[in-house]
This record gives C-alpha cells, sequence and structure tokens, in this order.
C-alpha cells in the first residue's frame, strides 16, 4: 500500500467521523430541546395557562412554538420551526 493510498483512507476515515460526529450533536440538541420544551409546556399546564381563560387555552401548536420563542427564556434563541415537532409531540401525549 502506497503513501498515497494510506492518506487516502485516513482521509475517509476522518470524513466519516466527523460525519457521525454531527450526527450525534444534531441528536443531542433534537433530544434538548425536547426535553426543554416538554419542561416548559408542562410547568404552563400545571400553572393552568391551558384550560380556559389560560393564555395558551385553544392555542395551536404553531403559536405555542412561536410564543416559546418569545417568552420561555431557554428557547429565546430557537427557531419555532425547531420546537413544533416537540410542541405537537408534548401536546399528542398529553391529550391521550
Amino acid at each position: 500500500m502506497t503513501l498515497f493510498h494510506i492518506l487516502g483512507l485516513a482521509i475517509i476515515a476522518t470524513a466519516v467521523l466527523f460525519g457521525a460526529g454531527c450526527l450525534v450533536g444534531k441528536l443531542l440538541k433534537h433530544r434538548r430541546l425536547r426535553d426543554t420544551v416538554f419542561a416548559n409546556l408542562d410547568s404552563a399546564r400545571s400553572n393552568g395557562q391551558f384550560e380556559r381563560g389560560g393564555y395558551l387555552h385553544g392555542a395551536v401548536p404553531c403559536e405555542i412554538a412561536y410564543d416559546l420563542t418569545t417568552y420561555a427564556e431557554d428557547c429565546e434563541n430557537e427557531n419555532p420551526d425547531d420546537l413544533l415537532p416537540h410542541v405537537k409531540s408534548w401536546m399528542e401525549r398529553v391529550q391521550r
């Protein structure tokens, strides 16, 4: 095996490891966002925000995701589109 082949394999291995690292990073961010959204919505629910007369009563998931980015300090820098699947998942879980 020549030095050229060894360098080629090293480059491929680096690319694979980098790709795996990016995937793990995305999975961790996904999990962190899910946990953050669930915690915020659990808190809002326990404070009566989803009850009749509460701020979130009758709100649809996209409105809730936007409100999280506006009012929840730990979601301020997030994109509402990234929070939306977690809001929908939480709402499905609560409605069971």
